[in-house]
């Protein structure tokens, strides 16, 4: 329930399809997260994805795409559209 005594509904992680730099000098991260049940993707931060083992398997996927200053190639992403049924 939320601070204003609404119903609030939790939403799954599917996956992380890719990740941007933000914030001053683009030291931040932002993930695109792909909800489980619903078509929709949103960018969210990296506390709100910190304790997701939708993240431990997004930099396990990533890593080796890397470069040696831990940048990703500007259109690396997941591609899931597969999996999907």
């Amino acid at each position: 329930m939320n601070d204003d005594g609404s119903s609030a509904e939790e939403w799954l992680v599917e996956a992380i399809l890719a990740e941007r730099a933000c914030g001053p000098g683009g030291r931040d991260r932002e993930y695109l997260v792909r909800w489980q049940g619903h078509a929709l993707q949103t960018w969210e931060n990296r506390e709100t994805c910190e304790e997701l083992e939708a993240l431990d398997n997004w930099l396990a996927f990533a890593s080796p795409a890397r470069d040696k200053n831990g940048n990703l190639p500007q259109s690396f992403h997941r591609d899931l559209s597969s999996q999907r049924s």
